[in-house]
């Protein structure tokens, strides 16, 4: 009788602290930081001038995608055809590009990260502790 008092006793600790830490523990995903080949990838009449440029640019677009974008899109989201306003980078960057040539970029990188977004290969898959759900489930909300 004591034996099964302690192992209910057992049980009833470790059930729901099992199931707590279960729904606690969530997986996130997260741009990598090194941006893919793809998005690095200029077209082959470029010299090594512009392409050493379109790579630093392409680095800098990247950053905003890794900062800005990744957090207001996430994995398994779909990117809207235009570029948001968020999308671009340091106006330096751009000082050497006429108007015109600096919206043609962030356009161009746009449709870029676009295409690279739905990759597995640029996304890295981190667990966290989030006790959100409990919060939520107090409240009603789902």
């Amino acid at each position: 009788m004591i034996v099964n008092r302690m192992i209910d006793r057992f049980l009833i600790v470790l059930l729901p602290t099992t199931i707590f830490i279960y729904l606690s523990i969530g997986t996130a995903f997260q741009l990598n930081v090194e941006p893919p080949p793809e998005f690095l990838r200029g077209e082959s009449d470029w010299g090594p001038k512009r392409r050493a440029a379109e790579e630093q640019m392409a680095r800098a677009y990247w950053r905003c995608s890794v900062e800005v974008i990744g957090s207001r899109y996430g994995f398994g989201q779909n990117l809207p055809a235009a570029a948001p306003a968020e999308f671009r980078i340091d106006e330096r960057r751009l000082a050497a590009l006429s108007p015109k040539a600096a919206e043609d970029a962030s356009a161009r990188y746009w449709q870029k990260l676009r295409q690279v977004w739905v990759l597995p290969q640029v996304w890295e898959k981190h667990y966290q502790w989030s006790t959100s759900w409990f919060g939520k489930s107090l409240l009603g909300h789902a």
